[in-house]
């Protein structure tokens, strides 16, 4: 579930995890939301679409962006494969 932060806080991936991090708050402030409410929303979403998809977790990006009036669930979940819910049991 956490898999994507473990690997973005590696040595090799910390200019990327940093560059995330400030994508991320910069999105929560446009959006007027919580970290934690950004966080519990990604996981949620990857949960979700790891019943369909297997996501590569390095190059997931979930933000929140204000747009005009409103705001806009912008989320870029780059598939390695696909999942079949119905042979998952098998």
């Amino acid at each position: 579930m956490f898999a994507f932060l473990k690997k973005s806080f590696t040595k090799n991936g910390s200019r990327k995890a940093a560059k995330d991090r400030l994508m991320a708050v910069v999105s929560r402030d446009r959006a007027n939301v919580s970290a934690e409410f950004l966080l519990r929303l990604t996981t949620e979403l990857l949960d979700a679409a790891a019943k369909y998809i297997v996501p590569d977790y390095d190059s997931v990006s979930i933000r929140i962006e204000r747009r005009g009036t409103g705001a806009c669930l912008c989320a870029t979940l780059p598939v390695v494969a696909y999942v079949d819910p119905l042979r998952q049991g098998e």
